[in-house]
C-alpha cells in the first residue's frame, strides 16, 4: 500500500505564495500532486546540492527559472516545502540553512549559523557587562530553554536587549522569547516552566514527530493535497488563521473543568485565541446539531469585527452553530422573542428623566453627576428595589465621606423619582434589560448554549457577568473569558467571583505581543501602561514579562505650538506614508467624533481618500486612510498609526467639573484616559506617531 504523503509548508512560504506568479503557483500544485500520487517516486526527482549545509535539503524545478527548496526525511514520508524563489535567490537562501530538531523541545528549527555569527561579530568583545539573565547559566541551561546548541557562541555575545533585537531574526522564535525573559530578569525556573516541552523522548532524526510539536506548528502547516493548497490560495492568507503560538494552542485545544480567564496585553492574540476556541468547541467538544456556542463581547463594533474574522476562519462561510453578537443585543432580542416589549433609554431620554426627577426632588447638597454615579454603581449594580435595601447596603469603593441616614433617604427619593420617570415613558436602561433576561433565564431554568466565549471581558459590568453565568450550564468548557484591565474603557473593575464565575486554578496569561514592535510596545508601557491594574477577579496584574517579537523604528513624539502647525505636520506625515504604503494601512486616531470630523476634512481637502470608521460601522474594503476615535479603534490594528490632537482640553478629555473634588472619580477618569492612550498606541504594527499641542499630560519616561 502506497504511503500517504505528509507535506508541510513553512509559514514564510505560505504567506509568500499569493505574491508568486500564477504559473509558479500552478507548478507548486503540480509538485504536490506528484507527491500525492507517489511521494517516493516524486522524491527521486528532487535534486541534492553538494554545497548545501544540510544534506537533506533538495531542490525541485518549478519551470525554467524558479526552484523550490524541500527537506527530505531520512526515513518516513513527511517532507518540508520551505522556500520558493528564482533559482539563484533560492540557492542563496538555502545554502547555509540547517533544519534540525531541538533535542529538548522536539521542535523543528530553521537555522543559519553563519548569518547569526555575522551579526554577533558586530557586538563588542569582551561583553561590556554580562547580562544578569545569562551570567549564571551554563550552555546546558540555555539549550534547555530552546537555544540551538550551534548558536550558543552567538548568543553568548549578547549584552543587552538591543543586541538581542539585532540577532533575533536569526533565532527561532522560542529562543528569542526565552532570552528576552531572561534579560528582563525573569527567574530561570519560571522561563524553563514556560517553555513548551514534549511529553516524550525526543528523536532528533524524526521530522514527522517534530511536526506534531506546537512550537513547530507556529512555523509549518500541513498541506495534504493540491486541492488543499488551492483552497488556501483562494482566500486571504493571514498568519493568525493558520499559525498559533504553543501557549495559544494550549488554551484553544485544552479541556477545562470550568470557567477560564485569559489575560494578556495588546497584541498577544487574545481575540485570535477566543475565535479559534469557539471553533474548537464547535468542532471537537460540543458537536451535536442542537449544541450551540455563543461568542459575545461588550461592543457592537467588536462583535462585528469578530463575526467577520470568524467567517474568514471558516473559508468565508458563517459557522452554523456559533452565534456572534454583543451582549446587550442578545438580551434585547431574546426578551422580545419572549414577548417582552422593550424601548431602550437613549442618553438623551435618560437625561430628560433625570431632569424631571430632580425637578421634583432637587439635589440638596449633591451634584447630578454624583447622583447618577450612585445610581449606576450602587443601586443598579446591586439591584436595589427599596429604600430599606439602600439604607443598609455597602457602598464600598465609592470614596468620599460616608453618607448619613438622611442623605441616603433623600437620595432614594431622587432614585425613585427617576425610576418613575423611566417607567412613565416605558423605558429601560441596558442594565435593566440584561437583568431581566438573566432572571427570565433562571426562572425558566433555560440554558441556550453549551459554551460561551467572551472577548474584552474587562468592559462588562456585574449584571452582564451574571447573565453570562446564566447562559450555559455549569461544567467543563462552559465559559471562556479573555480580557485586559489595561484596556478597560468602560466602568469600574468588577470581580468574576461576584457573579459566581469561579476561575480558581484556571487563570492564564499571554505574554508575547505579535502585533506591535518592541519599540512601540516599550513606549506604550512606559507612557501609559506601567500602573498595576486588576486581574478581573480582585487581584492585581501588571505587564511584567510582556514582550514583543518584532523590531522597528522608534515612535515619533511630536509637539507643536498650536493646532494649525500640528495639523500641517500630520498632513505631511500622512502624505509621506501614502507614497510608500497603501492608504488603508494608515490609521489616524483621535479622542472624539468632532476631532475625527476635523481630520477627515483636513485629509479630504488635501485630495486624500478617507474612510471614517464610526462606532457602529463595519470594516470593509473601502479605500483610504482610516480615521476613527480611540474607542472605535479597540480591537483593530494598522501598520501605521497617527495618534493626534493630544493636549489639554482634548486629551486627556476633561472630567466633569462637578466630579473634580471626588478623588475616586478623578482617579478612575485618569485611569480610563490613560488606558485609551495605551489602546491607541498599541494599534500600531510598524510605526507610531504621537502629536498634539498645548499642555501634554501622561508624558513618556525613558
Amino acid at each position: 500500500m502506497m504511503e500517504r504523503v505528509e507535506l508541510a509548508i513553512s509559514k514564510e512560504l505560505l504567506l509568500q505564495l499569493p505574491k508568486l506568479p500564477q504559473k509558479v503557483q500552478r507548478k507548486i500544485a503540480e509538485l504536490l500532486e506528484s507527491f500525492e500520487q507517489d511521494s517516493r517516486s516524486a522524491a527521486l526527482h528532487l535534486e541534492p546540492i553538494h554545497d548545501f549545509k544540510d544534506k537533506r535539503a533538495r531542490t525541485a524545478r518549478l519551470g525554467d527559472d524558479y526552484r523550490a527548496i524541500i527537506v527530505a526525511p531520512e526515513t518516513g514520508n513527511r517532507f518540508l516545502l520551505v522556500y520558493v524563489d528564482h533559482h539563484d535567490e533560492a540557492m542563496r537562501w538555502a545554502r547555509n540553512k540547517t533544519f534540525n530538531v531541538h533535542p529538548v523541545l522536539g521542535a523543528l528549527q530553521v537555522i543559519d549559523v553563519e548569518a547569526a555569527a555575522g551579526v554577533a561579530q558586530q557586538f563588542p568583545l569582551p561583553v561590556p557587562r554580562a547580562p544578569e539573565g545569562f551570567a549564571s547559566l551554563s550552555d546546558e541551561h540555555l539549550v534547555s530553554v530552546g537555544i540551538p546548541e550551534v548558536l550558543l557562541p552567538s548568543v553568548r555575545r549578547i549584552h543587552d536587549e538591543a543586541a538581542l533585537r539585532k540577532l533575533a531574526p536569526h533565532l527561532p522564535e522560542e529562543a528569542t522569547e526565552a532570552l528576552t525573559w531572561l534579560l528582563q530578569g525573569e527567574p530561570y525556573a519560571e522561563v524553563l516552566e514556560a517553555v513548551a516541552k514534549p511529553q516524550r523522548q525526543v528523536d532528533v532524526s524524526d521530522l514527522g514527530a517534530a511536526l506534531e510539536e506546537p512550537s513547530t506548528q507556529r512555523r509549518f502547516v500541513r498541506v495534504r493535497s493540491a486541492m488543499a493548497l488551492e483552497d488556501l490560495l483562494s482566500r486571504d492568507i493571514e498568519a493568525w488563521r493558520v499559525f498559533l503560538h504553543p501557549d495559544q494552542r494550549q488554551l484553544v485545544e485544552r479541556s477545562f473543568n470550568g470557567p477560564v480567564r485569559v489575560l494578556g496585553g495588546p497584541g498577544t492574540g487574545k481575540t485570535v485565541v477566543a475565535i479559534h476556541r469557539a471553533r474548537y468547541l464547535a468542532e471537537r467538544i460540543w458537536t451535536e446539531p442542537q449544541q450551540r456556542i455563543l461568542f459575545t463581547t461588550f461592543s457592537k463594533s467588536l462583535a462585528s469585527d469578530v463575526r467577520r474574522n470568524l467567517r474568514k476562519l471558516y473559508g468565508g462561510n458563517a459557522p452554523e452553530r456559533i452565534e456572534v453578537t454583543h451582549l446587550h443585543a442578545w438580551a434585547s432580542r431574546w426578551l422580545v422573542e419572549q414577548g417582552v416589549k422593550l424601548q431602550i433609554a437613549t442618553d438623551d431620554l435618560r437625561r430628560e428623566a433625570w431632569v424631571e426627577a430632580t425637578g421634583v426632588t432637587g439635589l440638596s447638597r449633591f451634584t447630578l453627576a454624583f447622583v447618577q454615579q450612585e445610581w449606576e454603581r450602587v443601586v443598579q449594580a446591586q439591584d436595589l428595589q427599596s429604600e430599606a435595601a439602600y439604607l443598609r447596603v455597602s457602598r464600598r469603593g465609592r470614596g468620599g465621606s460616608p453618607l448619613k441616614k438622611d442623605d441616603r433617604q433623600f437620595l432614594w427619593s431622587v432614585f425613585a423619582a427617576y425610576r418613575d420617570a423611566l417607567q412613565a415613558r416605558h423605558l429601560h436602561e441596558f442594565v435593566d434589560v440584561v437583568r431581566m433576561a438573566r432572571k427570565k433565564l433562571e426562572e425558566q431554568q433555560y440554558r441556550p448554549y453549551q459554551g460561551v466565549v467572551v472577548d474584552e471581558t474587562q468592559d462588562l459590568g456585574i449584571e452582564e457577568l451574571r447573565l453570562l453565568r446564566a447562559l450555559a450550564p455549569r461544567g467543563p468548557n462552559d465559559l471562556f473569558l479573555v480580557g485586559d484591565a489595561h484596556q478597560r474603557l468602560y466602568g469600574p473593575p468588577v470581580r468574576l467571583s461576584a457573579a459566581e464565575i469561579d476561575i480558581r486554578g484556571r487563570g492564564k496569561t499571554l505574554k508575547i505581543n505579535y502585533r506591535t514592535t518592541h519599540e512601540i510596545r516599550g513606549y506604550a508601557v512606559r507612557a501609559y501602561g506601567e500602573q498595576r491594574r486588576d486581574d478581573l477577579d480582585g487581584g492585581e496584574e501588571d505587564l511584567k514579562g510582556y514582550t514583543s517579537v518584532l523590531s522597528g523604528p522608534e515612535p515619533q513624539d511630536a509637539w507643536f505650538a498650536g493646532q494649525t502647525e500640528e495639523q500641517q505636520a500630520v498632513l505631511a506625515r500622512v502624505k509621506a506614508l501614502a507614497v510608500e504604503v497603501p492608504a488603508e494601512s494608515i490609521g489616524l486616531l483621535v479622542r472624539t467624533r468632532e476631532l475625527a470630523r476635523q481630520y477627515e476634512a483636513l485629509l479630504k481637502e488635501a485630495g486624500l481618500a478617507v474612510t471614517v470608521l464610526h462606532e457602529k460601522s463595519e470594516l470593509d474594503d473601502s479605500p483610504g486612510v482610516r480615521v476613527c476615535t480611540l474607542h472605535r479603534a479597540k480591537g483593530l490594528e494598522f501598520h501605521h498609526v497617527l495618534l493626534c490632537a493630544l493636549g489639554d482640553g482634548r486629551f486627556p478629555h476633561p472630567i466633569k467639573p462637578e466630579l473634580q473634588d471626588d478623588e475616586l472619580a478623578v482617579e478612575e477618569h485618569e485611569a480610563i484616559e490613560r488606558n485609551l492612550l495605551f489602546v491607541g498606541s498599541t494599534r500600531a504594527r510598524e510605526t507610531l506617531w504621537i502629536s498634539g499641542w498645548g499642555r501634554q499630560a501622561f508624558r513618556t519616561r525613558s
